[in-house]
């Protein structure tokens, strides 16, 4: 079987959201013309999965290029392309990676989270939240 990237993009060449999804009526309803696409072949999609493009391209319809998925499974593809602002590429953030392997490295080996904070000039919680990884979910543990 080829692969996707064999295949052109299919842009629709109708009207396109605010978004930049292609956008058409499907039996009677406005939609977008990837999920319409998606319906024609492969039947309906299923409560919590949505229509997910392996090309990145809004407005493509071309049924190699898409995929079912969750939410989570298409932010996981966007951060896997370098396509998300997380970490370093996130404008607001005040650590760098080799940053967060330090803090997480310290506090490992008993560092306390008040100290991490102020000696990288976060707040104690801040340090908490990265040692959980409620922050920074994206960057994996480094051992």
């Amino acid at each position: 079987m080829a692969d996707w990237r064999d295949v052109p993009c299919d842009p629709w060449p109708g009207a396109t959201t605010t978004n930049g999804y292609g956008k058409r009526k499907y039996r009677g309803k406005d939609t977008t013309a990837h999920r319409a696409e998606w319906t024609e072949h492969h039947g309906e999609i299923p409560d919590g999965l949505m229509v997910c493009h392996r090309c990145d391209n809004r407005p493509c319809r071309e049924i190699a290029h898409l995929f079912l998925g969750t939410c989570a499974d298409n932010l996981r593809d966007m951060a896997d392309k370098g396509r998300s602002t997380w970490g370093e590429r996130n404008n607001t953030t005040k650590l760098t990676t080799a940053q967060v392997d330090e803090i997480r490295a310290a506090a490992r080996n008993g560092a306390s989270q008040r100290a991490l904070g102020r000696q990288y000039g976060v707040c104690k919680s801040t340090i908490g939240y990265l040692i959980r990884a409620e922050t920074w979910r994206h960057w994996p543990e480094r051992v």
